[in-house]
């Protein structure tokens, strides 16, 4: 993985499912930092999600690694994640 623009625009797909029903949105965030973010702190934990930033995509375990990397420039929540 080439190294990641923290400071690049970046969308979030959040796919969830609600029995037989799944359902998705979309959100935009300035930064690819704010869009990490919300995708391990903001989504429930049965969410998926996809970041596309730089016209790449990742998810699941690549989110994650992003997100904890040590460049990574935002403050994390201090509650344990899952």
């Amino acid at each position: 993985m080439r190294p990641v623009d923290y400071n690049a625009a970046a969308g979030v797909f959040a796919f969830r499912h609600n029995g037989p029903r799944r359902h998705m949105t979309h959100r935009r965030f300035p930064t690819t930092a704010e869009a990490l973010q919300f995708a391990v702190e903001g989504l429930p934990p049965s969410a998926q999600a996809v970041l596309e930033t730089d016209e790449e995509r990742f998810e699941g375990l690549t989110i994650r690694q992003m997100y904890e990397a040590e460049t990574y420039p935002l403050e994390r929540a201090q509650r344990p994640l899952s």
